[in-house]
């Protein structure tokens, strides 16, 4: 985290005196160039869109290796050293941006000013893609997906294959388990079986659809909102997740189910996989109308467009200072 390419440093240099109104930093690692930027382009709008707040999700990671000290020391380390870098990024940039309300709360603990933050709801895509695929409710899919070089990701699946599966698996004979996602290591592809797909990079997700019936994330690590939840969703597929997998999600959905423990979520699913179409139909559809609820395009519109006139606001009042601080020298 926080670390910088030469290649992009030298390409940022280029565009110095070109007269941004702002300048967009997405995603936690980009905060690391905010001070160049802010030197580079001092009359610009400088924010940070933050997805995944690293000392937030070190904390997470200090929590869970409470048995083994060496690793909750090498955490706690990297947790120090990442708010050192939040504190740097957050007074550099004129407005900071993030998708969920539980790291809203620790940037401000963090000493960033209320006016500095904003917490945004998303747009999903809804069903963008999928052609009007539906989950069938025959199916005895059960669905795990994102990109397995992440190590919260990589823990989640190898949770789902162990601990969640075997279970289901013992009250719903015919259940199949699908890990999609680029990049799984060999020690997660060991774990296919006849019943267990682990397929990598997935060109055409389309195909799955009719053969899923529920989403499982049995997330214990990371941050921000979980994006693959709300896609699913999106697809009309249920999910069960837990409490770190509903972070930064807002409403409640019977379609959005929350369980924590290996033994709960095989439960869940389990119930969900003995839905008939009478009962799974309407679940699948609430799914994606939970969606066009809480993530429709025109709010995500308004948002920008408040953003943008926040923005411009902003440029205003520092080229008016200078020429204040300019003439008060001169």
């Amino acid at each position: 985290a926080f670390r910088m390419s030469p290649v992009f440093l030298n390409k940022l240099i280029r565009k110095r005196g070109q007269g941004f109104d702002a300048v967009l930093l997405d995603h936690s690692i980009m905060g690391a160039y905010a001070p160049l930027v802010r030197k580079l382009f001092p009359d610009a709008c400088l924010a940070w869109n933050v997805h995944e707040l690293s000392s937030f999700s070190r904390r997470r990671k200090e929590k869970l290796a409470a048995y083994n000290p060496v690793r909750r020391l090498a955490f706690l380390f990297e947790r120090i050293r990442s708010q050192i870098a939040e504190k740097m990024i957050y007074s550099s940039c004129d407005l900071v941006l993030t998708f969920s309300s539980a790291e809203y709360g620790s940037i401000r603990s963090a000493g960033c000013p209320a006016d500095k933050v904003q917490f945004v709801q998303p747009h999903v895509d809804g069903h963008a893609g999928t052609d009007g695929a539906r989950p069938s409710s025959s199916s005895g899919g059960v669905l795990f997906f994102g990109k397995m070089d992440r190590e919260n990701n990589r823990d989640a699946a190898e949770i789902l294959i162990k601990e969640v599966f075997p279970r289901i698996k013992q009250k719903v004979p015919g259940a199949r388990c699908y890990i999609l996602g680029a990049e799984p290591p060999e020690r997660l592809t060991r774990l296919a079986s006849v019943d267990v797909e682990i397929s990598g990079y997935v060109e055409d997700f389309k195909r799955y659809l009719t053969s899923i019936k529920v989403a499982v994330f049995p997330l214990r690590m990371g941050s921000g909102i979980k994006f693959k939840i709300l896609d699913a969703l999106s697809w009309g597929i249920p999910v069960i997740t837990t409490g770190v997998g509903v972070e930064g999600i807002e409403g409640i959905s019977p379609a959005l189910r929350i369980a924590d423990r290996p033994e709960e979520m095989a439960e869940q699913a389990v119930q969900v996989l003995s839905m008939d179409r009478e009962r799974y139909e309407p679940l699948s559809g609430e799914a994606r109308d939970f969606i066009s609820r809480n993530y429709d395009w025109q709010g995500n519109c308004e948002a920008i467009e408040n953003m943008i006139n926040w923005c411009q606001n902003k440029k205003r009042g520092r080229k008016t200072g200078r020429e204040r601080a300019v003439r008060t020298i001169q």
